[in-house]
């Protein structure tokens, strides 16, 4: 199974066409691990193009995606991204949960 679930707050959104011309987008999600990691995330087609209508920099969301290796150009050094498959914004900051488990 190969699986992710993540929540977390948008860093940055742009938008690109695919080699085949489909619309898509990169996204960078800081995660509300404890280690606060950049994940580096994908969108393609009818998502893709949903998200960068409703999502702004700063949204809290909650993504399920995949992974997928990709090869960097010019390189034998491989990378991971999350393929978003679905994502939901948060409608309780993780500020507010934290004051409220106080």
């Amino acid at each position: 199974m190969n699986k992710v679930i993540e929540t977390g707050k948008i860093l940055n959104i742009e938008s690109f066409k695919t080699k085949k011309d489909n619309f898509a987008i990169n996204l960078q999600l800081e995660s509300y691990s404890k280690y606060g990691d950049v994940i580096s995330c994908v969108a393609y087609g009818f998502l893709a193009e949903s998200i960068i209508k409703k999502s702004v920099v700063g949204d809290e969301v909650i993504l399920i995606g995949r992974l997928m290796s990709l090869q960097l150009r010019d390189s034998n050094h491989l990378t991971m991204k999350v393929v978003i498959e679905e994502i939901a914004k948060c409608i309780i900051s993780s500020e507010e949960l934290n004051k409220k488990n106080v």
